[in-house]
């Protein structure tokens, strides 16, 4: 599995594979960020039903009658979560978002740093 980390200031993010490091295109940051951002989105909302369910498994009854204050706050956080999903699921969901991400995915990699000369002539001697 490959990771990107962000270096230094005036240095390209980078994604870690088994060749070593390569360089990571600058048109695929925000992506990164929006992916980044989407998933953390879905995984809180995700936090929070499982949480609701657990709960509510527990009181035998339902939540929101045995524990108003408690439901009306998870209520009010799956909320704000949606409400900072669905713009971005928007976002990321159209056609034209999609060529795009695909034309940055498939675009020429930046040149590397590193000096690689795999036609080195051999030495018969």
């Amino acid at each position: 599995m490959a990771t990107i980390s962000a270096l230094p200031a005036g240095r390209p993010a980078t994604v870690a594979t088994s060749l070593g490091d390569q360089p990571l295109d600058a048109a695929l940051l925000p992506w990164l960020a929006r992916l980044r951002r989407a998933q953390q989105l879905l995984g809180d909302l995700n936090d929070l039903q499982v949480l609701e369910g657990a709960i509510a498994d527990q009181l035998g009854a339902g939540l929101a009658s045995d524990l108003p204050v408690l439901h009306g706050l998870l209520q009010q956080r799956i909320q704000i979560l949606w409400c900072d999903w669905s713009p971005l699921a928007a976002q990321l969901g159209t056609a034209a978002a999609r060529r795009r991400l695909l034309r940055d995915l498939t675009a020429e990699p930046p040149p590397t740093n590193q000096h690689h000369n795999l036609d080195l002539p051999l030495n018969n001697s």
